[in-house]
């Protein structure tokens, strides 16, 4: 079954409240009420020992590191009280310090920085003091906080394609703190030497898809309260195609969200064809799958609708460009305009798609409660409680 919904919002969002009282919100949340927990954040690196990895070669050609390949994984959890102070943003960049790691960590700070002219963090704005202000800014993670009791559900985040492991902070925070592990990989490519991924390249879809299975396995093997019954995968623009890949190769993933994924894109025609490939099988997904797009895109459903078993919603967010399903529009929403993505001005205000980033998480996090939690609920999902908005939905079987 294939439904689609359509949103229009209305007026700017407001804080919210919990129980009729203020509620401390963090900096990149506003408009977002904070869930029951606090959030804690560990980063750390594994070595696959079933995978190979080319690392650097001295001058007589032999290697100068461990053949295994280094998985660099990142957990948001729900966080028992403690007296570990809240990080800032700039504590995300460098985080996983495990002894032995330090060239793939060197790696994947300086990517997630960028070079001039590259995708990166100093590059994020164009102005230098507005990416400082947002390297001091205070996030709501305290870094290797205890973890609260319970057992919890778990989430797979996969990044889109060559961004930065910063790339929605918010998001990641945010279902942390209403009872989610959330857990995603930095992109290493296939090696040292080849450390990016490509589109054309199978081997490229392989790796990416591998790291998030053994983050995932290492997870539920090292984490007591991650439920293993209760699995899903998030993915942003590439990363909603490697969520997908992901799912037909878990069985245990039951729900699959894409941000804008490319999945319904138009793909370059020197792409990989994944959708093709023998493994491919879209039988073995008998779960939910549900897709946010940008509402000046077409989707492009044959992917999706190859999923016959499944359970396939689609969400179009008007006034949004691809970056606006990522943080951005958080990490943006106080800096000066001259200052901000051209692009991105050209196509909505920043109110707008601040308005929107909280509708859209409000949403998928409502949808996970449903589907992925399970939790029983009487509020719709397609029309949160967010004082002075309104959405209305629209139903096109």
């Amino acid at each position: 079954m294939r439904r689609f919904l359509l949103f229009f919002i209305l007026y700017s969002t407001a804080p919210r409240t919990a129980a009729g009282q203020s509620v401390e919100t963090p900096p990149l949340w506003e408009g977002l009420t904070p869930g029951q927990h606090r959030v804690g954040f560990k980063s750390f690196w594994r070595r696959d020992w079933s995978r190979g990895w080319t690392s650097p070669v001295d001058a007589k050609g032999r290697q100068t590191g461990l053949a295994a390949r280094p998985v660099r994984i990142t957990l948001w959890y729900p966080a028992a009280e403690s007296r570990i102070p809240n990080m800032r943003f700039a504590d995300y960049i460098g985080s996983a310090n495990t002894a032995g790691f330090e060239r793939v960590e060197g790696m994947v700070k300086r990517a997630d920085l960028g070079k001039a002219g590259e995708k990166g963090l100093l590059n994020i704005f164009s102005s230098k003091s507005a990416v400082e202000s947002l390297f001091t800014t205070r996030v709501a993670a305290h870094r290797d906080a205890p973890l609260a009791s319970g057992h919890f559900p778990v989430v797979v985040y996969a990044l889109g394609q060559g961004d930065y492991t910063e790339e929605n902070i918010p998001l990641c925070e945010y279902l942390a703190s209403r009872g989610y592990i959330v857990v995603s990989v930095a992109q290493l490519g296939t090696s040292e030497r080849r450390d990016v991924l490509f589109i054309h390249d199978k081997p490229s879809y392989d790796g990416e898809v591998q790291d998030l299975g053994f983050a995932l396995a290492t997870t539920l093997r090292e984490f007591p309260s991650a439920d293993s019954s209760r699995v899903g995968a998030l993915g942003m623009s590439m990363g909603g195609v490697y969520s997908l890949l992901l799912a037909l190769r878990t069985p245990i993933i039951r729900v699959v969200v894409g941000l804008d994924p490319s999945y319904v894109s138009t793909m370059a025609s020197f792409a990989y064809r994944y959708w093709e490939a023998p493994e491919f099988d879209p039988g073995t997904f008998r779960g939910r799958i549900l897709t946010v797009y940008r509402q000046d895109s077409t989707p492009r459903t044959r992917v999706v609708d190859s999923l016959y078993y499944a359970d396939r919603t689609f969400s179009r967010i008007p006034f949004s460009v691809h970056t606006d399903f990522t943080g951005y529009p958080a990490y943006a929403r106080h800096v000066p305009f001259s200052a901000q993505d051209s692009f991105a001005l050209a196509h909505r205000s920043p109110e707008k798609a601040a308005a929107n980033y909280v509708n859209w998480v409000n949403y998928v996090a409502c949808y996970l409660d449903r589907t992925l939690a399970r939790i029983a609920s009487k509020i719709d999902c397609v029309s949160p409680l967010v004082p002075r908005v309104r959405s209305f939905r629209l139903w096109l079987d």
